[in-house]
């Protein structure tokens, strides 16, 4: 009777459940030195990119979408690859250069030159 009790007093509280509380972890760099860092603006990111804005999501923190696609990537089989003449090796080394790429850019326009620091 307890775990039934405990069950539903849980999916009553469910409303009370939003996408922000899910991601409490603030950022010791911006905190201690009012700087991002390489990541900062990533949960921000996630949670805009659930909220369905995805143009918030680009500017929070812009390597979100490449990441995602890359995750996404490799879920495909090997078989795909060797079938179009791609490295897959080459292929993903590639793709997480570019993704640090747009994150460093990223991190150099939040802290420098638009000030996109919240």
């Amino acid at each position: 009777m307890e775990a039934i009790l405990l069950t539903s007093s849980t999916i009553a509280n469910l409303h009370y459940i939003t996408i922000e509380n899910l991601f409490p972890l603030p950022c010791l760099t911006k905190k201690f030195t009012g700087w991002e860092c390489l990541a900062c603006g990533g949960q921000r990111s996630v949670i805009a990119l659930f909220e369905g804005d995805i143009i918030l999501s680009l500017k929070m923190f812009p390597a979100l979408i490449p990441l995602i696609l890359i995750a996404l990537i490799t879920l495909l089989p090997k078989s795909l690859f060797r079938s179009l003449g791609i490295n897959r090796r080459k292929f993903f080394g590639a793709a997480l250069w570019a993704t640090l790429a747009i994150t460093i850019v990223g991190y150099i326009l939040r802290n420098t030159v638009f000030g996109l620091t919240t």
